[in-house]
């Protein structure tokens, strides 16, 4: 499925995304005060990433006191270089307003527009592209948007059989299904038998023979974790209804998404 925008919403964005290219500033990494120590705790390093480890660019934000970020930076040789404050706002501006779109709201999120935004923006700063912004981010939502099967564990409940609660079906999480994402997950990431083992070691006892709600999107994986989590809390919601807990107030519901 090869998604597309109106021409004039095209135009539109290429243009405040080459208005976003101006405003990129660059910050040198000698030029920010090592004269203030901050207090370090002694804790123990368990392990050391060395450059080889490193794959890709390095992307580095920066936030508010809340945790908000309100800035996003790629690294280059001894500088990095992105967007702040009032620049940065125009970012997520522009992002959204993709993302709003007919065509881009069934199939992304708004995460993902700003981040392939913000990846066209360095790719052209470094030369690495000639495509225009629409044309970049476009391109990146063909390549995520699959067909998924999403599953949401639910904690400490069981089902006797399948229970379909909407677009929700309700699953139990078998020793075949957890093979079966074992291999899948091998053969993706090129896992030995030891891995393989520890795996099952983690997840088998939390998970075997408790539920899930399932579904089936067509979307980019952010979005579809989005949607089933929005409608697995939605079903959770009436199966709540059969506890009961619904007529005494001293009992418990476990039903939830961990």
């Amino acid at each position: 499925m090869k998604l597309t925008l109106h021409p004039d919403a095209m135009k539109n964005f290429n243009e405040k995304a080459e208005s976003l290219l101006s405003k990129l500033i660059i910050i040198n990494f000698k030029s920010i005060s090592s004269k203030v120590h901050s207090f370090e705790p002694d804790h123990v390093i368990s392990s050391t990433i060395t450059e080889k480890e490193i794959i890709g660019d390095i992307i580095i934000s920066s936030t508010d006191l809340a945790g908000n970020e309100n800035g996003r930076f790629f690294a280059q040789n001894k500088s990095k270089i992105g967007l702040a404050k009032d620049s940065y706002q125009d970012l997520l501006r522009l992002s959204e307003n993709m993302q709003r779109t007919s065509e881009l709201s069934p199939f992304v999120s708004v995460l993902f527009p700003k981040n392939e935004i913000f990846n066209w923006m360095k790719d052209k700063y470094l030369g690495r592209t000639y495509l225009s912004m629409t044309d970049f981010v476009l391109n990146r939502c063909d390549q995520e948007l699959k067909f998924l099967e999403i599953w949401i564990p639910i904690a400490e409940t069981s089902l006797q059989s399948d229970l379909k609660i909407g677009n929700i079906v309700l699953k139990t999480i078998t020793k075949e299904v957890l093979d079966r994402w074992i291999d899948q997950w091998s053969k993706d990431a090129n896992n030995q038998e030891q891995e393989k083992k520890d795996f099952l070691e983690r997840y088998q006892k939390k998970l075997q023979g408790f539920s899930a709600a399932t579904i089936k999107l067509n979307a980019e994986p952010g979005l579809a974790f989005e949607i089933a989590v929005n409608k697995s809390e939605k079903a959770l919601s009436v199966l709540r209804i059969f506890s009961p807990a619904m007529v005494h107030p001293t009992f418990r519901i476990n039903t939830s998404i961990p």
